[in-house]
Protein backbone atom coordinates (compact mmCIF):
# COMPACT_ATOMS: atom_id res chain seq x y z
CA UNK A 1 0.00 0.00 0.00
CA UNK A 2 2.69 1.80 0.83
CA UNK A 3 4.53 1.95 -2.67
CA UNK A 4 1.51 2.49 -4.65
CA UNK A 5 0.54 5.54 -2.46
CA UNK A 6 3.86 7.19 -2.83
CA UNK A 7 3.64 6.18 -6.81
CA UNK A 8 -0.05 7.70 -7.44
CA UNK A 9 -0.13 10.48 -4.14
CA UNK A 10 1.31 13.44 -6.65
CA UNK A 11 -1.62 12.63 -9.97
CA UNK A 12 -3.92 12.67 -6.60
CA UNK A 13 -2.67 16.13 -5.45
CA UNK A 14 -2.78 17.21 -9.42
CA UNK A 15 -6.38 15.88 -9.78
CA UNK A 16 -7.57 17.09 -6.53
CA UNK A 17 -6.04 20.63 -6.83
CA UNK A 18 -7.71 21.20 -10.74
CA UNK A 19 -11.23 19.73 -9.27
CA UNK A 20 -11.29 22.20 -6.58
CA UNK A 21 -10.15 25.37 -8.72
CA UNK A 22 -12.99 24.28 -11.71
CA UNK A 23 -15.73 24.12 -8.14
CA UNK A 24 -14.16 27.66 -7.55
CA UNK A 25 -14.95 28.76 -11.32
CA UNK A 26 -18.21 27.33 -11.58
CA UNK A 27 -19.20 29.70 -8.36
CA UNK A 28 -18.03 32.45 -9.89
CA UNK A 29 -19.98 31.68 -12.85
CA UNK A 30 -23.20 31.90 -10.37
CA UNK A 31 -21.97 35.49 -8.98
CA UNK A 32 -21.74 36.99 -12.40
CA UNK A 33 -24.67 35.16 -14.11
CA UNK A 34 -26.30 38.61 -14.99
CA UNK A 35 -23.00 40.09 -16.82
CA UNK A 36 -22.47 38.29 -20.01
CA UNK A 37 -18.70 39.86 -20.87
CA UNK A 38 -17.64 38.37 -17.11
CA UNK A 39 -19.12 35.06 -18.14
CA UNK A 40 -17.59 34.61 -20.94
CA UNK A 41 -14.37 35.10 -19.58
CA UNK A 42 -14.78 32.89 -17.03
CA UNK A 43 -16.21 30.07 -19.15
CA UNK A 44 -12.56 30.11 -21.09
CA UNK A 45 -10.94 29.55 -17.46
CA UNK A 46 -13.41 26.89 -17.16
CA UNK A 47 -12.94 25.18 -20.43
CA UNK A 48 -9.20 25.12 -19.98
CA UNK A 49 -9.21 23.89 -16.39
CA UNK A 50 -11.39 21.14 -17.54
CA UNK A 51 -8.92 20.30 -20.61
CA UNK A 52 -5.88 20.24 -17.79
CA UNK A 53 -8.48 17.77 -15.82
CA UNK A 54 -9.13 15.31 -19.04
CA UNK A 55 -5.27 15.90 -19.33
CA UNK A 56 -4.42 14.40 -15.78
CA UNK A 57 -7.31 11.62 -15.89
CA UNK A 58 -5.72 10.40 -19.36
CA UNK A 59 -2.04 10.27 -17.43
CA UNK A 60 -3.62 8.82 -14.71
CA UNK A 61 -5.21 5.92 -16.90
CA UNK A 62 -8.55 3.90 -16.35
CA UNK A 63 -6.82 0.70 -15.19
CA UNK A 64 -5.64 3.21 -11.71
CA UNK A 65 -8.82 5.22 -12.06
CA UNK A 66 -10.78 2.04 -11.45
CA UNK A 67 -8.71 0.81 -8.95
CA UNK A 68 -10.22 0.44 -5.42
CA UNK A 69 -7.21 1.47 -3.49
CA UNK A 70 -6.81 4.61 -5.76
CA UNK A 71 -9.96 5.57 -5.27
CA UNK A 72 -10.00 5.14 -1.27
CA UNK A 73 -6.55 6.59 -1.32
CA UNK A 74 -8.17 9.69 -2.92
CA UNK A 75 -10.92 9.98 -0.94
CA UNK A 76 -8.43 9.99 2.06
CA UNK A 77 -5.75 12.30 1.03
CA UNK A 78 -8.88 15.06 -0.35
CA UNK A 79 -10.71 14.49 3.35
CA UNK A 80 -7.72 15.51 4.99
CA UNK A 81 -6.34 18.51 2.95
CA UNK A 82 -6.56 21.83 2.93
CA UNK A 83 -8.73 22.31 -0.32
CA UNK A 84 -11.78 24.96 -0.19
CA UNK A 85 -14.11 22.48 -1.52
CA UNK A 86 -13.26 18.65 0.21
CA UNK A 87 -16.25 17.41 0.04
CA UNK A 88 -17.64 18.49 -3.02
CA UNK A 89 -13.75 17.70 -4.76
CA UNK A 90 -14.87 14.18 -3.87
CA UNK A 91 -18.28 14.21 -5.28
CA UNK A 92 -17.65 15.22 -8.32
CA UNK A 93 -14.68 12.48 -8.45
CA UNK A 94 -16.65 9.54 -7.43
CA UNK A 95 -19.57 10.71 -9.79
CA UNK A 96 -17.43 10.42 -12.64
CA UNK A 97 -15.80 6.92 -11.43
CA UNK A 98 -19.47 5.73 -11.10
CA UNK A 99 -21.11 7.10 -14.05
CA UNK A 100 -18.39 6.43 -16.49
CA UNK A 101 -18.19 2.85 -14.99
CA UNK A 102 -21.77 2.33 -15.94
CA UNK A 103 -22.32 4.27 -18.85
CA UNK A 104 -22.99 1.44 -20.95
CA UNK A 105 -25.44 -0.74 -19.55
CA UNK A 106 -23.93 -4.47 -20.50
CA UNK A 107 -25.71 -7.29 -18.77
CA UNK A 108 -23.09 -8.38 -15.26
CA UNK A 109 -20.77 -11.47 -15.93
CA UNK A 110 -21.69 -12.06 -12.64
CA UNK A 111 -22.07 -16.10 -12.02
CA UNK A 112 -23.50 -15.86 -9.15
CA UNK A 113 -27.38 -14.67 -9.74
CA UNK A 114 -27.83 -12.31 -6.59
CA UNK A 115 -24.43 -10.73 -7.30
CA UNK A 116 -25.70 -10.40 -11.17
CA UNK A 117 -28.76 -9.03 -10.70
CA UNK A 118 -27.68 -6.44 -8.15
CA UNK A 119 -24.66 -5.28 -11.01
CA UNK A 120 -27.36 -5.22 -13.45
CA UNK A 121 -29.99 -3.06 -10.98
CA UNK A 122 -26.73 -0.39 -10.70
CA UNK A 123 -26.05 -0.19 -14.29
CA UNK A 124 -29.65 0.60 -15.21
CA UNK A 125 -30.28 2.98 -11.99
CA UNK A 126 -26.97 4.62 -13.31
CA UNK A 127 -29.13 4.94 -16.90
CA UNK A 128 -32.23 6.21 -15.34
CA UNK A 129 -29.58 8.69 -13.50
CA UNK A 130 -28.10 9.60 -16.24
CA UNK A 131 -31.58 10.53 -18.50
CA UNK A 132 -32.71 12.67 -15.40
CA UNK A 133 -29.92 14.55 -15.07
CA UNK A 134 -29.75 15.35 -18.93
CA UNK A 135 -33.60 16.36 -18.60
CA UNK A 136 -32.95 18.57 -15.68
CA UNK A 137 -30.45 20.58 -17.96
CA UNK A 138 -32.72 20.95 -20.87
CA UNK A 139 -35.68 21.80 -18.48
CA UNK A 140 -33.43 24.58 -17.06
CA UNK A 141 -32.73 26.11 -20.13
CA UNK A 142 -36.32 26.23 -21.12
CA UNK A 143 -36.97 27.83 -17.91
CA UNK A 144 -34.12 30.67 -17.91
CA UNK A 145 -35.94 31.60 -21.39
CA UNK A 146 -39.02 33.48 -19.34
CA UNK A 147 -37.47 33.77 -16.25
CA UNK A 148 -36.93 36.52 -13.74
CA UNK A 149 -34.21 37.54 -12.36
CA UNK A 150 -34.57 35.53 -8.72
CA UNK A 151 -35.47 32.46 -10.98
CA UNK A 152 -32.32 33.09 -13.29
CA UNK A 153 -29.92 33.16 -10.69
CA UNK A 154 -31.29 29.99 -9.10
CA UNK A 155 -31.75 28.08 -12.95
CA UNK A 156 -28.42 29.16 -13.60
CA UNK A 157 -26.56 27.88 -10.07
CA UNK A 158 -28.63 24.54 -10.18
CA UNK A 159 -27.49 24.20 -13.45
CA UNK A 160 -23.99 24.75 -12.93
CA UNK A 161 -24.13 22.66 -9.63
CA UNK A 162 -25.13 19.68 -12.13
CA UNK A 163 -22.62 20.34 -14.54
CA UNK A 164 -19.85 20.59 -11.67
CA UNK A 165 -21.03 17.16 -9.95
CA UNK A 166 -21.70 15.23 -12.78
CA UNK A 167 -18.55 15.17 -15.62
CA UNK A 168 -20.24 12.25 -17.50
CA UNK A 169 -23.77 14.13 -17.57
CA UNK A 170 -21.83 17.51 -18.99
CA UNK A 171 -19.66 15.69 -21.62
CA UNK A 172 -22.79 13.80 -23.15
CA UNK A 173 -24.49 17.35 -23.22
CA UNK A 174 -22.04 19.04 -24.94
CA UNK A 175 -21.35 16.41 -27.40
CA UNK A 176 -25.37 15.38 -28.04
CA UNK A 177 -27.14 18.69 -28.02
CA UNK A 178 -29.90 17.48 -29.56
CA UNK A 179 -30.15 14.00 -27.91
CA UNK A 180 -33.30 12.38 -27.05
CA UNK A 181 -33.78 10.10 -23.23
CA UNK A 182 -33.12 7.50 -24.33
CA UNK A 183 -32.22 4.87 -21.32
CA UNK A 184 -34.49 2.48 -21.30
CA UNK A 185 -34.12 1.57 -25.06
CA UNK A 186 -30.04 1.72 -24.44
CA UNK A 187 -30.85 -0.83 -21.38
CA UNK A 188 -33.11 -3.56 -23.41
CA UNK A 189 -30.42 -3.10 -26.69
CA UNK A 190 -28.27 -4.62 -24.38
CA UNK A 191 -30.18 -7.25 -23.21
CA UNK A 192 -31.04 -6.47 -19.76
CA UNK A 193 -33.88 -7.89 -18.25
CA UNK A 194 -37.49 -5.77 -19.01
CA UNK A 195 -39.40 -6.00 -16.07
CA UNK A 196 -35.89 -5.25 -13.96
CA UNK A 197 -35.59 -2.41 -16.04
CA UNK A 198 -39.17 -0.81 -15.89
CA UNK A 199 -39.21 -1.76 -11.77
CA UNK A 200 -35.49 0.18 -11.65
CA UNK A 201 -36.77 3.27 -13.64
CA UNK A 202 -40.02 3.11 -11.49
CA UNK A 203 -38.34 2.96 -8.42
CA UNK A 204 -35.85 5.84 -9.52
CA UNK A 205 -38.73 8.21 -10.69
CA UNK A 206 -41.38 7.58 -7.82
CA UNK A 207 -38.64 8.43 -5.35
CA UNK A 208 -38.18 12.28 -6.96
CA UNK A 209 -41.89 12.35 -7.46
CA UNK A 210 -42.68 11.97 -3.79
CA UNK A 211 -40.29 14.31 -2.44
CA UNK A 212 -41.93 16.57 -5.10
CA UNK A 213 -45.18 15.99 -4.12
CA UNK A 214 -44.43 17.05 -0.58
CA UNK A 215 -41.86 20.15 -1.36
CA UNK A 216 -44.51 21.73 -4.11
CA UNK A 217 -47.43 21.28 -1.44
CA UNK A 218 -45.22 23.03 1.59
CA UNK A 219 -43.22 25.67 -0.24
CA UNK A 220 -43.99 28.89 -2.19
CA UNK A 221 -41.15 28.85 -4.18
CA UNK A 222 -40.87 25.71 -6.32
CA UNK A 223 -39.79 26.35 -9.28
CA UNK A 224 -36.75 24.03 -8.83
CA UNK A 225 -39.16 21.01 -7.51
CA UNK A 226 -41.17 21.30 -10.65
CA UNK A 227 -38.71 20.93 -12.88
CA UNK A 228 -38.00 17.93 -10.82
CA UNK A 229 -41.12 16.84 -11.10
CA UNK A 230 -41.06 16.69 -15.04
CA UNK A 231 -38.02 15.17 -15.38
CA UNK A 232 -39.01 12.18 -13.23
CA UNK A 233 -42.42 11.74 -15.45
CA UNK A 234 -40.35 11.54 -18.42
CA UNK A 235 -38.53 8.45 -17.22
CA UNK A 236 -42.12 6.68 -17.03
CA UNK A 237 -44.20 5.30 -19.83
CA UNK A 238 -48.25 6.15 -19.86
CA UNK A 239 -49.24 3.21 -17.27
CA UNK A 240 -46.62 4.54 -14.75
CA UNK A 241 -47.80 7.78 -15.27
CA UNK A 242 -51.30 6.42 -14.57
CA UNK A 243 -49.94 5.01 -11.25
CA UNK A 244 -48.46 8.20 -9.99
CA UNK A 245 -51.48 9.97 -10.62
CA UNK A 246 -54.09 7.34 -8.39
CA UNK A 247 -51.50 7.27 -5.79
CA UNK A 248 -51.40 11.33 -5.78
CA UNK A 249 -55.55 10.65 -5.43
CA UNK A 250 -55.33 8.65 -3.47
CA UNK A 251 -53.16 10.54 -0.69
CA UNK A 252 -54.27 13.63 -1.08
CA UNK A 253 -58.14 11.26 -0.22
CA UNK A 254 -56.94 9.35 2.85
CA UNK A 255 -53.32 9.97 4.28
CA UNK A 256 -53.73 13.01 6.93
CA UNK A 257 -50.48 14.76 6.17
CA UNK A 258 -51.76 15.05 2.16
CA UNK A 259 -55.19 15.60 2.99
CA UNK A 260 -54.08 19.03 5.08
CA UNK A 261 -51.42 20.17 2.43
CA UNK A 262 -53.61 20.20 -0.53
CA UNK A 263 -56.74 21.95 0.89
CA UNK A 264 -57.18 24.90 -0.27
CA UNK A 265 -53.75 24.99 -1.45
CA UNK A 266 -53.11 26.47 -5.04
CA UNK A 267 -49.95 24.12 -5.99
CA UNK A 268 -52.43 21.12 -5.23
CA UNK A 269 -53.72 22.45 -8.38
CA UNK A 270 -50.11 22.46 -10.17
CA UNK A 271 -49.48 19.26 -9.82
CA UNK A 272 -52.97 17.68 -10.68
CA UNK A 273 -51.96 20.10 -13.67
CA UNK A 274 -48.38 18.51 -14.61
CA UNK A 275 -49.97 15.01 -14.21
CA UNK A 276 -52.82 15.84 -16.70
CA UNK A 277 -50.30 17.30 -18.74
CA UNK A 278 -48.34 14.35 -19.17
CA UNK A 279 -51.60 11.91 -19.19
CA UNK A 280 -52.55 14.15 -22.70
CA UNK A 281 -49.49 14.30 -24.16
CA UNK A 282 -49.04 10.47 -24.15
CA UNK A 283 -53.07 10.60 -25.41
CA UNK A 284 -51.87 12.60 -28.47
CA UNK A 285 -48.92 9.92 -29.09
CA UNK A 286 -51.35 7.28 -29.54
CA UNK A 287 -53.68 9.27 -31.45
CA UNK A 288 -50.78 9.85 -33.75
CA UNK A 289 -50.01 6.40 -33.96
CA UNK A 290 -53.19 5.13 -35.13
Amino acid sequence: MEIFSKKYDSFIERLSGILNSIKSIYDQLNSNYNNLEETRKIQEYLDLAIEVEDNILNEIGEDTLFDEKFINRFTYLVQRSDLKYRNEVIERFQNYIYQKGYLNPFLSREKDPNEARMENYVTIKNQASIDYFKDILINIDNALIHANENEKKKLITTKNNVLYNYKIIANLIKNNKNHKIDGRNRCIVFNQDEKLVADTYKEYAYSIINYCFYSILIKDDNLLENIELRCALDLLDKSEIFEVARSYHKAISSDPTFQTLSANNPNHEKITSIIKEYLEKYSKKEFVKK
